[in-house]
């Protein structure tokens, strides 16, 4: 071969490496994003309806599940890159050897999740009987203690058991359940049909449940921060976004569009109420939650102590070893 054509051919060569690492650095990267139809979630569909995404050259796929059961499962097994959940079943995960971190706390439950009861009971003679929960993992658990201490009992003195919110209603009505912690519509119907009344909800103890993205650690090491800042930028963005009137129209249509596409269509007033059951952070007030030391920290070393307390600590943790806060702080005070 002479020496010109081997010229020619390295500087093919270049010339393809070249275009395809081009080629590569521009495509644009996408994320799978855990999700299910809870009000308190709706920022992400707006984020990616008002392209607050695709303009930073990222594309975010929402996977819409059932429910938290599933949408854990799907972190877990690697299936989706990151999802919203209850932030408090971070500690049971990792007692099942899943190393899950907690990437930001954007909301909590405000009234969404209730506790509903058989009118007038004697909780100490009710010990050792079953308690129905539509998730066993700590976040529901803390709840259901904070009431259940009132009344001089703990967790720990019932059977806790996991069950559809529609069969652990049927339950209830039947009067094989006496207590309950569920949300509507399956709450109201426990109520109405089974006689119950509703004596506590998240609201009743403040931030008790705070929700927020969860990932892998894995994950969080594979990804760059660089990406999953823009990630954290477009929900930022998106909440602003919802918080202004002249967008109610919009963000109306974009709920029934995304966020309960397949359900009937949902009235402003309904939607409305949906939203006085959750707390969506403000900027500010996710600068406050996801600080070092801040309401996160807080909320992580009260639910350690219940765990311990209670027996459920079956791998300790604390609050800086599940919670990886540097991205979403550095996203708030750079926005």
């Amino acid at each position: 071969m002479t020496k010109p054509i081997i010229i020619l051919l390295v500087v093919m060569a270049l010339i393809l490496s070249t275009w395809g690492e081009v080629t590569w650095s521009q495509e644009k990267k996408v994320f799978k994003l855990g999700t299910s139809p809870w009000i308190a979630w709706s920022p992400i569909h707006v984020a990616e309806a008002k392209g607050f995404w695709s303009e930073q050259g990222i594309e975010v796929n929402l996977v819409s599940f059932p429910s938290s059961i599933e949408i854990t499962d799907a972190v877990s097994n690697e299936l989706i890159d990151l999802g919203f959940d209850m932030l408090g079943t971070v500690a049971g995960l990792i007692s099942e050897n899943i190393d899950v971190v907690i990437l930001a706390e954007t909301n909590w439950s405000h009234g969404g999740d209730k506790i509903v009861a058989k009118k007038d009971l004697d909780y100490p003679a009710l010990k050792g009987s079953p308690i129905g929960v539509f998730f066993d993992k700590p976040s529901i658990l803390y709840f259901l203690n904070r009431y259940l201490a009132q009344k001089g009992v703990s967790v720990s003195d019932f059977r806790i058991v996991e069950m559809r919110t529609g069969a652990m209603a049927d339950l209830f009505i039947a009067d094989r359940l006496k207590v309950i912690v569920s949300f509507n519509p399956a709450a109201s119907r426990a109520q109405t049909e089974g006689n119950g009344e509703i004596v506590a909800t998240s609201a009743t103890y403040e931030g008790c449940m705070p929700e927020g993205l969860i990932i892998l650690r894995k994950n969080l090491e594979r990804i760059t921060a660089e990406d999953l800042g823009k990630i954290l930028n477009g929900w930022v963005k998106a909440v602003k976004w919802c918080a202004e009137e002249s967008n109610r129209k919009e963000f109306v249509e974009i709920l029934n569009n995304s966020s309960f596409l397949g359900s009937s269509a949902l009235s402003e007033e309904a939607l409305l109420e949906m939203m006085r059951d959750v707390k969506i952070h403000s900027a500010d007030v996710m600068l406050e939650r996801n600080r070092d030391q801040g309401g996160l920290y807080d909320f992580l070393n009260d639910l350690r102590e219940f765990l311990r307390t209670n027996g459920l600590l079956h791998k300790d943790f604390h609050p800086e070893d599940i919670f990886e806060n540097d991205i979403i702080v550095s996203v708030l005070e750079n926005r």
